[in-house]
């Protein structure tokens, strides 16, 4: 998708455009009639933008629920964002642990699913993407949701940030590259040392990361946390600093209450055989 067909979304012509592509027949069985309908008013590149976030708001219910139908995506950015769900339950933690006023620089913001979480929990602060057309996107979905006085979106790379100021580092390295999903910390874009050593110059921090990642690279004084929603492993967090729990890991599950299950550390080591580790259930922070 063009940035500048973007953009002509955003215009009171492209909105209008937008809500009669949204009204239209999008199914591949009717997407070629309904492109050539629109085309004969409409520029090409703007009707290819517009039917293009129509198919992608569809996609994304799934996630974002009647969300969806007010939001912006970007194909990778949707497929990358975290549910609405995971987020809110992270937005919880800041807002539970930050005081009234202090700031979250949100490195890696994507399309800005945890940036708009935050803000609707009160908690401001600014995202930096470095790809200008899913920045323009992240900046859109924080003007619908009515949010502009409380995040800002700006284009930047997270590796030359300087988090001096703010209270917190929320931070989403990529784990994809177009040979696919990456596994290795070090092969995230930028790697998980970087990143953790950006979140490690403020009080609190907070890396998205993927569930597989190995237990060796959860570095000291972090609490790991594995969510899972509707049964499903989605993700993971790394909480760092001020945001780090009393424990070293936790599993969470959001179906759709959440509940959380930490180590009992009380028992010890599990059996070699014929046993297994014993967790004991919290409320949810």
């Amino acid at each position: 998708m063009d940035i500048e067909a973007f953009r002509g979304l955003l215009t009171p012509s492209g909105q209008a455009l937008l809500a009669e592509a949204g009204a239209a027949d999008v199914s591949e069985d009717g997407l070629i009639g309904t492109a050539s309908r629109l085309r004969r008013g409409h520029p090409a590149d703007l009707v290819a933008a517009a039917l293009t976030q129509v198919r992608l708001r569809g996609r994304a219910v799934a996630k974002f629920g009647a969300d969806a139908s007010r939001m912006y995506f970007t194909q990778a950015g949707l497929e990358q964002s975290t549910r609405a769900c995971v987020a809110e339950h992270r937005a919880r933690r800041f807002a539970s642990c930050l005081r009234p006023g202090e700031r979250v620089l949100d490195l890696g913001c994507g399309i800005g699913a945890d940036l708009l979480a935050r803000a609707r929990a009160g908690i401001g602060g600014e995202g930096v993407e470095l790809d200008p057309l899913t920045a323009e996107v992240a900046r859109a979905n924080v003007v619908s949701f009515g949010l502009d006085g409380i995040v800002t979106v700006r284009e930047g790379d997270a590796r030359e940030e300087d988090p001096s100021g703010y209270a917190a580092v929320f931070a989403d390295p990529g784990r994809r590259t177009a040979r696919g999903r990456v596994f290795d910390p070090r092969s995230y874009e930028p790697p998980l040392d970087t990143v953790l050593g950006l979140a490690g110059r403020v009080p609190s921090g907070c890396v998205k990361v993927a569930p597989g990642i190995p237990h060796d690279a959860v570095p000291d004084g972090a609490e790991a946390e594995w969510i899972s929603v509707g049964g499903e492993v989605k993700e993971a967090a790394l909480w760092l600093g001020g945001l780090a729990g009393d424990v070293r890991r936790r599993a969470t599950l959001i179906s759709p209450n959440v509940h959380t299950l930490v180590p009992d550390e009380g028992l010890g080591g599990p059996e070699v055989r014929g046993g297994a580790a014993t967790c004991t259930s919290r409320t949810a922070r």
